[in-house]
């Protein structure tokens, strides 16, 4: 699974980060006419990496994406989740098409 949240990070649970082989840092690519976006693993030195973070004590990793997300005019309203797809070679992604709201864990609840 993936999440493109609402500033413009990517998240990747654990599964998603072990497909793409654990990766340090990783590309970021955009098929404007699919409406997918991709990652694959590259070289920390690579000259348009993004770092992978891991997120505090949680099976979640991060990707600051958000000039990317900017660039291409990614929807980022609220966030989404998104199921990931194997693109063959190493690249894994999401479809935008296939986006789901996700409910904000700090939102009121009902009594």
């Amino acid at each position: 699974m993936f999440t493109l949240q609402t500033r413009g990070l990517i998240s990747l649970n654990q599964a998603a980060f072990e497909a793409l082989g654990k990766p340090v840092a990783v590309a970021l690519l955009y098929d404007v006419g699919e409406g997918i976006v991709a990652l694959r693993m590259v070289e920390k030195n690579y000259r348009n990496a993004y770092t992978i973070r891991k997120q505090g004590s949680s099976r979640s990793y991060l990707v600051a994406a958000q000039g990317f997300s900017m660039h291409n005019k990614l929807p980022t309203d609220v966030s989404r989740r998104f199921p990931g797809h194997d693109y063959g070679e190493g690249v894994w992604g999401f479809a935008l098409r296939e986006g789901t709201a996700v409910k904000s864990r700090g939102a009121a609840r009902s009594p």
